[in-house]
């Protein structure tokens, strides 16, 4: 069995290589190199397929235990809110009335927006200030911004 162990780790590593290459995720990372290692100790005439077999198993536990973390660590850098989401617990100025029959146009900074009340029963009138709560598909949902300051 020893003498055909080199094509079983040499094909684990050809389709962990492939899987690993179609996803976006770090899937199969951690048995590229647990096969690589097997590889080359399968090339050794004293190690039997059974030692190779658990280095592959300890090899790949050790590089998803240890790198794995590290790895999304730097991957992750370029992820951040978008501005739809950055946009929730800003304050605006309603341009055209909402009511539960019709959204209105709310003004955040230079940019008009589609509103929704978030309650329906709310009508908030021109000129009010709100404060953006959600958003629900390309509305923001505001209600009537109270100054804790004054209460």
């Amino acid at each position: 069995m020893e003498q055909w162990m080199w094509i079983i780790w040499l094909s684990l590593f050809v389709i962990a290589l492939i899987v690993e290459a179609l996803t976006d995720d770090l899937v199969s990372l951690w048995f590229i190199g647990g096969a690589l290692v097997s590889l080359i100790l399968s090339f050794i005439p004293a190690v039997s397929w059974w030692v190779q077999v658990i280095i592959f198993f300890v090899i790949s536990l050790a590089l998803l235990l240890c790198l794995r973390p590290i790895v999304k660590k730097y991957l992750s850098k370029g992820e951040s809110r978008s501005n739809i989401d950055a946009i929730i617990g800003r304050k605006g100025i309603i341009k055209k009335e909402v009511n539960m029959l019709q959204p209105g146009i709310v003004e955040i900074g230079d940019v008009l927006w589609t509103a929704i009340s978030e309650k329906e029963s709310d009508i908030i009138k021109e000129e009010e200030i709100v404060e953006v709560k959600g958003v629900i598909g390309n509305k923001l949902v505001v209600s009537i911004y109270k100054n804790k300051e004054k209460e």
